[in-house]
């Protein structure tokens, strides 16, 4: 009886023009895409991989064409936009946008629609540093000083303040 030899293949998927373009349009990194695939695993890491065959689902394309014009509008920066409401003014159920965040961002929509905000928020105290919580959280969709201080701690590591002393550093430099 012969022995056989056990051979590790690694699937490299092959991506083509429409499926690059759908990567584009999420914002994701298909170089980054591909090493995670082939990379081997560290002991003790949870690795998570893209389904990339959902990517050639038109419904998911839809999803993103029309999740990219809602943040082109600015409508990620209304703070009456709940999930239930996104997912109306986009034509999809609750559950998919959900799936769709969490599918292709690895993130739930809320924390996703908190990084933009406080994104945002960076991008306006860049350009006046002296603006105030109220007023920046009003311009990013956050209703109260409190939480728009706690967010920008909770996504930055720092607060608002130190952010600007930091970052008004280096630009002066």
């Amino acid at each position: 009886m012969q022995k056989y030899e056990k051979k590790r293949y690694f699937y490299r998927p092959q991506f083509d023009d429409g499926m690059k373009r759908s990567f584009a349009l999420l914002g994701l990194n298909l170089v980054r895409f591909l090493s995670d695939c082939t990379r081997k695993k560290v002991p003790g890491e949870r690795k998570v991989r893209l389904n990339t065959r959902s990517l050639q689902r038109k419904s998911d394309l839809r999803t993103a064409q029309a999740l990219r014009d809602w943040v082109a509008e600015g409508r990620h920066l209304l703070p009456t936009n709940g999930m239930d409401e996104v997912a109306v003014e986009l034509g999809i159920s609750k559950e998919q946008l959900s799936r769709f965040f969490l599918h292709f961002y690895r993130e739930p929509f809320l924390q996703w629609r908190k990084k933009q905000r406080i994104a945002e928020a960076k991008a306006l105290l860049l350009k006046n540093p002296g603006m105030s919580l109220t007023d920046l959280g009003f311009e990013v969709g956050i209703q109260d000083r409190s939480n728009m201080r706690r967010q920008f701690m909770e996504i930055t590591g720092m607060t608002p303040a130190r952010w600007i002393q930091e970052n008004c550093r280096e630009r002066s430099a």
